[in-house]
This record gives structure tokens, C-alpha cells and sequence, in this order.
């Protein structure tokens, strides 16, 4: 996990073409978003990353302290070997 400035952590799996690691990547994102974690304001999952923006004001911790709080509650998710369901959506463009 990367601190993005001062309201985004990165997640990443990193950088090689797998479907694997999209797999895990959108199924963290599922587990983020499960979680229901106050201070996150928006979940964006990538090929090999999740990007976990949040409101420090909204953890309800000291200055400073809201990454350290946002980290402390991702932990347990990132344990998680569920890779869900890895066979997406077809979509037709016409």
C-alpha cells in the first residue's frame, strides 16, 4: 500500500498482464466496498491496482493519524484469498 497525497492509498498487485492479478484486484475492491468503512469515499479498481480514496476528517481521528486508521481497517481485507469471480461482463458497443 502507497499513500497517493494526503486522501488516496494504492493498492497495487503489481505490474505483469495476468488475469489473476485483475482477478484479485477487483475482488479487494468488492471486499473494500463490502466493508462499508466510513471515511472511504470512492473505490477504484484497476487492471493490477485499487485506488482508496477517503476523508481523513471523517475517521474521526487525531491530525495526521487517518491513513494510519484507513490502513489498520484495509489490513484484514488484504489477508483475504478470495479471488471472486473472475469472468466479467460482456458488453456489446454498437
Amino acid at each position: 500500500i502507497r499513500s497517493l497525497g494526503d486522501r488516496t492509498l494504492l493498492i497495487g498487485f503489481g505490474e505483469r498482464i495476468d488475469p489473476a492479478v485483475n482477478a484479485a484486484a477487483l475482488a479487494l475492491a468488492g471486499r473494500i466496498r463490502a466493508a462499508a468503512i466510513a471515511a472511504i469515499v470512492d473505490i477504484v479498481p484497476a487492471y493490477a491496482s485499487v485506488a482508496v480514496h477517503y476523508d481523513p476528517l471523517a475517521c474521526g481521528c487525531g491530525d495526521g493519524e487517518a491513513e494510519a486508521w484507513l490502513r489498520k481497517r484495509l489490513a484484514p481485507l488484504l489477508d483475504a484469498s478470495d479471488a471472486g469471480d473472475a469472468s466479467g461482463r460482456a458488453h456489446t458497443v454498437p
